[in-house]
């Protein structure tokens, strides 16, 4: 674990960019493009000879996952109308459950058969036929127009904002880099010294951004929706329940696997309920937020809050050699 996670400051720095490649190019280009070039990436990440080579393709990955994970969204937006933007979230929101919970399940158990003797490396070969169909299905399905930008292709191109996707992407590496490494590092004092610059950038990155709109030119970031009080304690809602789960899961999985020496295998199938969990409450979320509006995020910190102190009981150390139900079957 002495690298940081290779795809996290990338792709939470690019999504800022990737979602306004979308409204520049249109989005059903934007993520054809993005798609092909994951596929690619994970073929680098398959043929890596070294831990170097390994991190600048999962580099690429999360790059190139920021560029398509915005477009769906609005896809989303611009394929439905509004009285039927919530069914469409509802469907969308337990399929990303169930991607998360077959997702660690399958690279687990094909880590451990070891394919061909590919070991890890088929991890990331499996992306290749389902990015392919994706592809295929992509190409097909989505409407040509679908998230076009307006004008020409060679007038969209000027609109994209690159000095402020170089600040914002600066301020999250000296953000999150820190973060990731500063434990194994012993948190020297450079280290430090990133994170006081971080904020730094990231102010300049908001003066740079008012005053490109002030100049009538596009930013990346419109300063003006944060006057929204519900956008901006969206926000707020964001952070904390991204650090929260987030970061709980990523450590579950190195606890178990490093500190009870589990299996990948073992690990998957153990933290399967959390995804499973996953997919119910989004369905449910989706059913419900009609009726209870905002409430459903309210109602859905409650839970996690209790689902993640009943957690801690499951973490007194069983035996590496117990099943994989170990760390639920005590609920």
């Amino acid at each position: 674990m002495g690298y940081p996670p290779p795809t996290r400051w990338p792709w939470r720095s690019g999504l800022l960019t990737g979602g306004r490649l979308g409204d520049i190019f249109g989005r059903r280009r934007v993520l054809l493009a993005g798609i092909t070039g994951f596929v690619t990436a994970s073929v680098a990440c398959a043929a890596a000879q070294s831990a170097g080579e390994l991190i600048a393709a999962r580099a690429a990955q999360g790059l190139l996952g920021a560029v398509m994970l915005p477009q769906v969204f609005g896809l989303i937006r611009d394929l439905f109308e509004a009285h039927e933007m919530g069914k469409a979230f509802g469907v969308y929101g337990p399929v990303m459950g169930l991607s998360a919970m077959l997702g660690p399940i399958v690279s687990g158990g094909l880590i451990s058969a070891n394919v061909l003797g590919t070991g890890w490396r088929m991890i990331f070969l499996v992306n290749v036929p389902v990015g392919l169909a994706a592809l295929a299905l992509g190409a097909r399905t989505l409407p040509a127009g679908a998230g076009a930008g307006s004008g020409s292709g060679g007038s969209r191109r000027g609109r994209l904002d690159l000095p402020g996707a170089v600040l914002a992407g600066a301020a999250m590496f000296l953000l999150v880099f820190p973060l990731a490494q500063g434990h194994s590092l012993g948190w020297p004092a450079w280290l430090l010294a990133m994170m006081a610059a971080s904020v730094l950038v990231l102010a300049g990155f908001g003066w740079y951004q008012v005053r490109r709109q002030r100049a009538g030119r596009d930013p990346l970031v419109e300063a003006s929706i944060f006057r929204h009080r519900p956008y901006s304690a969206g926000i707020v809602f964001s952070i904390v329940f991204t650090g929260s789960l987030g970061g709980i899961v990523m450590i579950f999985n190195v606890f178990l696997q490093s500190g009870l020496g589990f299996s990948p295998w073992h690990s998957a199938v153990t933290t399967a309920p959390w995804a499973a969990g996953a997919f119910v409450g989004s369905a449910v979320g989706g059913i419900t937020m009609s009726k209870l509006g905002r409430r459903v995020l309210h109602a859905g910190l409650v839970v996690e809050a209790a689902g993640l102190l009943g957690s801690t009981r499951c973490c007194a150390a069983p035996p590496a050699a117990s099943p994989p139900w170990t760390c639920w079957h005590r609920w």
